[in-house]
């Protein structure tokens, strides 16, 4: 299950779209890959609906929504398999925190002890290995908030930043962080055109990158169009996106 093919940019935009499922209008990422000798994390926030203790129950369960069972039509999952394979593709722990009408309820699942105890054991509460990691990260974004939910990935091993130097490192780990920001910025670039959604990598608010290109004044971006020179001239290229066949007449 931890090899079904995710990158670190395809797994947070996994993890990201159960946010806006749970119609979140705010949703904070911070990062800090594995370096050396260091344990890296990541956190998730967001201000959706959140969860009480059943659901989240529910939302652990490995495969727990069929691809036939109804789905509000801003779903993009289909089989229930989303935030738990996106979570341990990049970590051996997973802890989600929720709170919903002011309650608030924490499970796990921590690969390392489920090979311990050869049992698919779900853990309540959050490991004191990482309650440093959720202090000062309120569920929601302001007290007002009566719902939000955390994703917490720990124990990663599978996100390092490996390097010669710390130069090299710093380096390695900003070109991970710009992978990450434009590929969340094309996924999910009309939810941030329309504004019902604000995406948050560290500090640095996500913008939206729209694959058809057209900018303020109707002008195409550079990348639509280019030049290309052959031996006897130029040529002008044009670049098209085409939909689906089956979304065609």
């Amino acid at each position: 299950m931890r090899s079904m093919g995710y990158s670190p940019h395809t797994a947070i935009a996994d993890l990201v779209d159960n946010s806006i499922t749970a119609k979140a209008r705010n949703v904070q990422i911070e990062l800090s890959p594995s370096a050396t000798e260091m344990v890296g994390w990541i956190r998730i926030k967001d201000d959706g609906h959140g969860m009480d203790a059943d659901d989240l129950v529910h939302a652990m369960r490995w495969g727990g929504t069929g691809p036939s069972s109804s789905r509000n039509p801003n779903d993009l999952g289909r089989f229930g398999l989303g935030l738990k394979t996106a979570s341990v593709s990049l970590g051996r722990r997973l802890t989600v925190v929720s709170r919903k009408n002011h309650r608030v309820n924490a499970v796990r699942w921590d690969l390392d002890h489920i090979y311990d105890c050869g049992s698919w054991e779900l853990l309540e509460g959050v490991d004191p290995e990482d309650e440093k990691l959720l202090r000062g990260a309120n569920v929601g974004f302001t007290n007002d908030n009566k719902s939000g939910t955390i994703v917490l990935i720990t124990k990663i091993d599978r996100l390092r930043i490996d390097g010669h130097s710390d130069l090299q490192r710093q380096a390695n780990q900003t070109a991970l962080f710009v992978k990450i920001k434009d590929h969340l910025g094309l996924v999910f670039h009309r939810f941030l055109e329309r504004k019902v959604l604000k995406l948050q990598l560290g500090a640095s608010a996500i913008q939206p990158w729209n694959l058809f290109g057209f900018i303020k004044g109707g002008e195409e971006a550079q990348w639509l169009k280019s030049t290309e020179r052959f031996e006897k001239g130029r040529a002008t290229v044009r670049t098209f996106i085409l939909p689906h066949y089956k979304k065609t007449d």
